[in-house]
C-alpha cells in the first residue's frame, strides 16, 4: 500500500503526519478536512489523534484562520453570500463566534456592490426584472448565491427604480 506502512497495512504515525503536515503546507486546511484524509489513508483512530494533537500544537491547522481565509476567498472570488459561506463551513463543523466574526468582517458596501453586481448581470439577460417570472429568477439565483433575502428585494427594487 504505502512504503512507509506497517506490516499490518496501516500507516504508520511518521508517514501520515507528513502527508498531513505536506498537505497542509500547500494550502489552508481545516480540522475536519484533515481528520477525513487521515480516515481515507486508512489511518488508526489513535495515530490520527496523535497527527491531528501535532498539527495543532504547532500551527499546521488553525481553524479560525481557516474561516477567516474561507470567508475571504469565497466572497471576493466567488461572490458567495453570507448564508451560503455560513453554511458551507457548517458542513464542515466550524460554527461560533469566529464564524461570525470572519463574516461580519466582510466590508458591507462591497458585500452590497456584489450583490447589485450579480442583480444587474442576471436581470439583464433575462431583459429585466419587471415581470413576476424574471424578478423570481432574478430572486432565486441570488438565494443560490447565498444573500439574504430581504437584501435582494432591495437591490432588485434598486435595480427596477434604474431601469
Amino acid at each position: 500500500m504505502y512504503s512507509d506502512a506497517e506490516d499490518n497495512g496501516q500507516i504508520t504515525y511518521d508517514a501520515a503526519l507528513k502527508r498531513a503536515a505536506r498537505l497542509c503546507a500547500r494550502s489552508e486546511q481545516c480540522g475536519a478536512a484533515i481528520r477525513r484524509r487521515l480516515a481515507e489513508w486508512g489511518v488508526t483512530d489513535d495515530i490520527s489523534a496523535q497527527v491531528m494533537e501535532y498539527l495543532y500544537k504547532n500551527s499546521y491547522i488553525d481553524d479560525s484562520r481557516y474561516i477567516r481565509s474561507f470567508v475571504n476567498d469565497k466572497f471576493r472570488f466567488g461572490k458567495w453570500g453570507r448564508q451560503k459561506i455560513r453554511h458551507s463551513l457548517k458542513e464542515n463543523g466550524l460554527t461560533g463566534q469566529d464564524v461570525e466574526t470572519a463574516l461580519n468582517a466582510i466590508d458591507e458596501a462591497e458585500y452590497m456592490a456584489a450583490l447589485k453586481k450579480a442583480v444587474s448581470e442576471k436581470a439583464s439577460k433575462r431583459g429585466g426584472a419587471e415581470s413576476y417570472a424574471d424578478r423570481a429568477a432574478v430572486y432565486n439565483f441570488c438565494m443560490m448565491r447565498g444573500y439574504e433575502p430581504e437584501l435582494i428585494n432591495r437591490a432588485i427594487d434598486e435595480y427596477r427604480k434604474k431601469t
